[in-house]
């Protein structure tokens, strides 16, 4: 998808202060690198497998969302403050999201190349 963009609209798309050729091709190669998956929650300071996450990783938010039984309170919980990359293939929030499904959305750096 990404050489049909660049054969689209060329080698150019330079901004005015001269950031390219190809700026429009480094972003969107860039916007590969965000995941969203969802995992169960587990007691705080648990490891919680999540495939493909890597230590280096950027959490960028984590959302814990109750269950359809939760009669009050928020529909979710931020816990992207509480949330560590301990290992690779893993996930763990200081607090407890026992009972919760967690929205984990991350970021991998790709190797961008010009």
């Amino acid at each position: 998808m990404l050489e049909a963009i660049r054969q689209e609209f060329g080698e150019g798309l330079a901004d005015e202060s001269g950031h390219g050729p190809h700026t429009l091709f480094r972003v969107l190669k860039e916007l590969q690198g965000l995941n969203v998956k969802d995992v169960a929650g587990g007691a705080a300071a648990t490891p919680i497998a999540l495939a493909g996450i890597g230590v280096n990783d950027t959490i960028l938010a984590a959302l814990a969302f109750q269950g359809p039984a939760a009669v009050s309170g928020d529909a979710f919980t931020n816990v992207t403050a509480d949330a560590s990359i301990p290992s690779a293939g893993h996930v763990q929030f200081s607090v407890d999201t026992t009972g919760t499904r967690v929205l984990i959305v991350s970021y991998t750096k790709p190797v961008v190349t010009e």
